[in-house]
């Protein structure tokens, strides 16, 4: 999978390059403007996800997304705001594993982005 990614770089990058070289304003713009469409559509499926999730009446499909990103919350104000002020009053506090706690956040994201282009693709 990553030689993939290692030639598809260098493959946009040309096309980039001749695109520029070939592409008239009018079909830059034009590729702009449906692009912005497309994102909106996107957009808008999103909220409409959101909602259909958010009125589900059990816990477990409205509740994990809110759950799992309090606690990511807290462990970032903790880490990032309370030890901080905390140490400057020489309070000895202990140190949450941030790193897994990036990850759990990076996941989260990931999972929910992945979640929402299978709802989008009707699976």
């Amino acid at each position: 999978m990553s030689i993939f990614k290692e030639i598809s770089t260098p493959i946009k990058e040309i096309g980039n390059i001749l695109d520029n070289l070939f592409t008239s304003k009018e079909e830059v713009l034009s590729k702009e403007i449906l692009m912005m469409r497309l994102q909106q559509y996107l957009n808008e499926k999103q909220i409409e996800v959101n909602k259909i999730e958010a009125a589900h009446s059990s816990l477990f499909v409205s509740g994990w997304r809110p759950f799992i990103g309090w606690i990511c919350g807290l462990g970032l104000l903790y880490e990032f705001l309370l030890k901080p002020i905390l140490g400057t009053f020489d309070i000895n506090i202990i140190s949450i594993n941030i790193e897994a706690l990036h990850s759990l956040i990076v996941a989260l994201l990931g999972m929910g982005a992945l979640r929402n282009f299978e709802k989008i693709k009707r699976k």
